[in-house]
């Protein structure tokens, strides 16, 4: 193979970026092309072989690394996080790491490279068996240093138990819709609530701040029965606070001024009720004391 790539391939520069060669043509009559046509497949891949080899050739050995490194520890529990991921049932996240069997490291071209053996247990292995070893290697970027993981063989699992995971993945699914519509439903309805409290607080102080001709034309005009409920409390509420005012500011007037209020046509209907209410009041207070006193 070395001999016939080496009519097609000069070789790797030693100045040049490490896995690339520079290719020259031997011939260029029609003939000679016809025939490069017919035998380019072969040379690509006796190309690709060559570059490999020599590539792996300048790549320095793998170092045995001890099973309970750091970062070896680290490298398997990685890969074996990353394949509990790539089931499409599910089923893979049964997987467990039992135990690292062998590692080892390689300084790569792009990638610092860790060797594994692991030994991983899972109850569903097509086998039957409660464990299985796979050979993984794992990938540092030596630039950015991201992660990856390449594994030799993907674990073969039982088809019932596939079966079984699919059923428990869509039922998961089909419960995490339901949930994310009903909290959906509540959020909206939070929503409404929080506007309609919101709409009925700003009314309530748009009402508060009102004339009461304002209060009249609410309650003669206004089409909203709340809005007309809510006219009349605060109606209501003046009243009996206006009431009490009024009350407050004749119950310290002698009962002779209030009879001329009481009696005085030109006095407001309310001044005159309570001025009146207080003397009736006065005059119970003076019946019930003259009777305990008989």
């Amino acid at each position: 193979a070395r001999g016939l790539l080496h009519a097609a391939v000069t070789g790797v520069s030693s100045a040049g970026t490490p896995g690339r060669a520079r290719i020259r043509l031997l011939a260029t009559s029609s003939s000679a092309i016809m025939g490069w046509k017919r035998s380019l497949p072969l040379l690509w891949t006796l190309l690709l072989l060559g570059l490999s080899t020599s590539v792996s050739e300048d790549l320095p050995p793998r170092e045995p690394r001890a099973v309970d490194a750091p970062e070896v520890v680290f490298a398997a529990e990685f890969a074996v996080g990353e394949l509990q991921k790539l089931s499409d049932s599910g089923i893979y996240r049964s997987l467990s790491l039992r135990s690292i069997r062998t590692a080892s490291s390689q300084e790569g071209v792009f990638h610092h490279n860790t060797f594994l053996t692991l030994e991983l247990a899972c109850p569903h292995f097509k086998s039957g068996h409660d464990a299985e070893t796979y050979d993984v290697m794992v990938m540092r970027h030596l630039e950015d240093g991201t992660y990856s993981f390449a594994i030799d063989e993907f674990p073969e699992m039982d088809e019932d138990a596939i079966e079984t995971f699919w059923i428990q993945k869509v039922e998961q699914h089909r419960r995490y819709r339901e949930e994310t519509f009903r909290q959906m439903e509540l959020d909206i309805a939070e929503h409404q609530t929080g506007e309609g409290k919101a709409g009925a607080v700003s009314s309530a102080e748009e009402l508060a701040s009102m004339t009461a001709e304002g209060l009249l034309h609410v309650l003669s005009h206004d089409t909203d029965a709340s809005r007309r409920e809510a006219a009349l409390d605060v109606i209501e509420g003046r009243w009996e606070q206006a009431g009490k005012e009024v009350h407050d500011e004749l119950s310290h007037m002698k009962t002779s001024m209030l009879h001329e209020i009481a009696s005085n046509p030109t006095v407001a209907e309310q001044r005159k009720l309570a001025a009146e209410e207080i003397i009736k009041a006065r005059a119970r207070l003076l019946d019930s004391t003259t009777r305990s006193e008989l």
